[in-house]
């Protein structure tokens, strides 16, 4: 046996020649991740011998009135260690991305039917400010209706993507991990 990383797993000699499979194996054996999601590219070899999240050390301003949606959505940002700043009106949401750091959000997630202030102006008014990442921040959109031809359209306010409700936080994970790739080559309409 041989001991690798310090760590509780071992794997025997000789070492394969594809550093992949020996992470593999590693992940398998502390019973981190399983097959599909190495494979799928959902964590990557971070420091040592742990597999971190893509996305962990990001920000999220998540703006949902569903509370019980909104504390899953927390609960599962938090076990990938992705910090979220929620609130649960439209107005607030642009106060606190305008109040916040440069930069301080990698996403924001717009619920599109708010009182008050409703998802498309939010975005609307968050793409207007006159600072460098509100036109570059990924902006996600979670509706639970259809999107009618003839009403507002998300991409017009500013929205990238738009995700249906209750939302399914696998796809809401891939979809973030594809517009943080894209935002890093050019900066998002």
């Amino acid at each position: 046996l041989f001991r690798i990383f310090s760590s509780n797993c071992y794997t025997y000699k000789p070492l394969r020649e594809d550093v992949g499979e020996i992470r593999r194996h590693i992940a398998y054996n502390i019973g981190i991740v399983n097959d599909k999601d190495v494979n799928d590219g959902m964590y990557y070899w971070g420091k040592g011998c742990h597999l971190a999240h893509p996305l962990a050390g990001q920000n999220v301003l998540l703006c949902d009135t569903d509370e019980t949606q909104a504390e899953k959505m927390a609960q599962f940002f938090k076990d990938r260690n992705i910090f979220v700043d929620w609130v649960n009106d439209g107005r607030e949401c642009v106060t606190r991305f305008v109040d916040s750091p440069l930069c301080y959000f990698q996403y924001i997630l717009l619920e599109l039917s708010m009182p008050s202030l409703d998802g498309y102006e939010t975005a609307e008014e968050i793409r207007q400010f006159n600072r460098p990442d509100s036109r570059t921040v990924p902006i996600i959109g979670m509706t639970g209706k259809l999107v009618e031809p003839d009403g507002p359209q998300p991409s017009a306010a500013g929205i990238n993507v738009l995700i249906g409700r209750p939302v399914d936080l696998l796809v809401l994970d891939r979809t973030m991990q594809v517009l943080g790739q894209l935002s890093e080559r050019q900066a998002l309409p």
